[in-house]
């Protein structure tokens, strides 16, 4: 996946495998951590590191161990876990990245795929608030801190990626639309969409569930911090842990504190690059997917070919993943430590996870401030396009479509452009409703007389089932260059407006 030669002078890995966790409960508080690292230095044990947060009624932190005493872990663990402020203790875990790389092909298949070949001619609502897309995964940054030149606009700080893993993942998320040269993405630059980068791994401390855990916590916390600004934010995880239970408590954990309502994420999970059944073999944290805790909050992905087909490599769950997207030979920035800036192809779930999240993103910009995580989760499910041959890979056999997310379920069918309505008399306003979301049971109509305001007609209108109707009563004069009617659901900043006409 990195194209950098093994840097000689890097320290050792660290070895995940001599370390335990030790997970807190809520009254920790009471003590604090600093006691409770006291209580642990008790034992024959190092304290590698610790981290708490605390955000509203959400609560996480852990402690990081390398035991140096001759008690099985078993006898350590049930020793731990009676002391009142312990929820729980486990071996840490190492994590492996959901994407790898393919031989260059300068095509981007998956945006006409998705319907985002194209700039959106809407746009989100001017606030003074952002959309944040937290990638939790090797860092972004160049060697002299610099962004690769096609990224959009990043929070600050990120770490350096000596991977590459984190700056594919960014490439598919934001990359700027309208490059001379370089690629694009679905996510304008315009529309107040930032990349958070969170590190977890570099060259000497790989990848592991203590790091992850504690950078999905922090991802939590930079949402709930007002100073931030932040309206909504989603988390993209483009990685699993190996069979097994170590790590999954304390993985578990820190889900919950970000997706906790008092904080509000949405959480994206790449489904893993075995091939395999995810609910014959579970993997995690694509796995808590189907947590009915974390319903509405997460979205687990599997990847889809240019023939929306299941690539060889993509897990899949027909009751325990969401959704599909392209992850087939994904153009994508590519880190550099030098100029030119490169590009190249990766495959993987971790493409096709990254094209969710941008597609949250979007869906949480065109509405915010109002809607929830699952808002957006149910938005795009019912949005996207429901493929045969995906039914028993995904939920419904849904493949993630961008311009249904961002154009909305409704079609005018009249007026049609250029009708000529009689002036004073009733008429009725059709529309098509392609696609049904339950947040949409209503519409709001609108008129604009020769170019000028939208004036409300109507409010409340149900939306119908396939399609819907209502019966105006004509103005008596329209101003050149004509009149244009508007619907809208009540519940979602997805208008859809009819060609001019005139009265007469």
């Amino acid at each position: 996946m990195s194209d950098r030669e093994p840097d000689k002078d890097a320290p050792p890995p660290v070895d995940i495998v001599d370390q335990i966790i030790v997970g807190f409960n809520p009254k920790l508080g009471a003590i604090g951590m600093e006691a409770a690292l006291k209580a642990l230095s008790a034992l024959p044990a190092t304290v590698l590191n610790n981290f708490q947060a605390a955000a509203g009624g959400a609560f996480f932190a852990i402690a990081v161990i390398r035991y140096d005493g001759e008690k099985s872990f078993a006898d350590l663990q049930k020793q731990l876990e009676s002391h009142e402020h312990i929820a729980w203790v486990e071996r840490n875990a190492p994590i492996v990245t959901a994407g790898f790389s393919d031989p260059l092909f300068a095509q981007q298949w998956a945006l006409t795929k998705l319907g985002a070949d194209a700039p959106w001619t809407v746009a989100p609502p001017a606030t003074g608030t952002k959309t944040v897309v937290a990638i939790v995964d090797s860092g972004l940054r160049r060697l002299d801190g610099t962004l690769h030149a096609d990224l959009g606009v990043a929070e600050p700080g990120g770490g350096i990626d000596m991977d590459g893993h984190g700056t594919f993942l960014a490439g598919t998320i934001a990359a700027k639309p309208g490059n001379a040269t370089g690629v694009a993405s679905a996510v304008p630059d315009t529309w107040n969409i930032n990349l958070l980068s969170l590190q977890f791994f570099t060259p000497s401390t790989p990848p592991n569930a203590a790091d992850a855990s504690i950078a999905i916590t922090s991802a939590g916390q930079y949402r709930a911090d007002p100073l931030n600004n932040v309206d909504a934010m989603v988390i993209n995880a483009s990685w699993h842990v190996p069979p097994g239970d170590s790590g999954l408590a304390t993985l578990r954990a820190a889900i919950a504190f970000a997706v906790d309502p008092s904080v509000g994420c949405l959480v994206v999970f790449a489904g893993g690059n075995d091939g395999t059944d995810n609910e014959v073999y579970p993997l995690y944290p694509a796995n808590f997917g189907s947590d009915g805790a974390f319903a509405g909050s997460v979205l687990t992905v599997m990847a889809s070919d240019r023939y929306d087909a299941k690539p060889f490599f993509s897990n899949y769950g027909k009751n325990t993943v969401h959704i599909a997207a392209p992850g087939m030979r994904i153009l994508t920035t590519a880190r550099y430590l030098i100029d030119p800036p490169r590009y190249s192809e990766y495959s993987g779930t971790s493409a096709a996870a990254a094209y969710v999240s941008a597609g949250a993103a979007l869906a949480f910009a065109l509405n915010r401030p109002n809607w929830t995580a699952l808002d957006v989760t149910q938005h795009l499910t019912a949005s996207a396009d429901t493929i045969e041959g995906l039914k028993l890979a995904c939920i419904g056999g849904k493949r993630l479509n961008l311009a249904r997310a961002v154009y909305g379920p409704l079609h005018i069918t009249a007026p049609v452009a250029g009708a000529i309505l009689v002036a004073g008399n009733p008429f009725n306003i059709t529309w098509n409703v392609q696609y049904n979301n339950p947040l949409f049971n209503q519409v709001d109509i609108a008129f604009s007389n020769g170019g000028g305001p939208f004036v409300p007609l109507a409010a409340g209108v149900p939306i119908g089932v396939g399609a819907g109707a209502w019966t105006w009563l004509a103005p008596p004069v329209t101003v050149a260059p004509g009149g244009r009617i508007r619907i809208t659901p009540t519940n979602g900043n997805f208008p859809a407006e009819s060609g001019l006409f005139t009265a007469a």
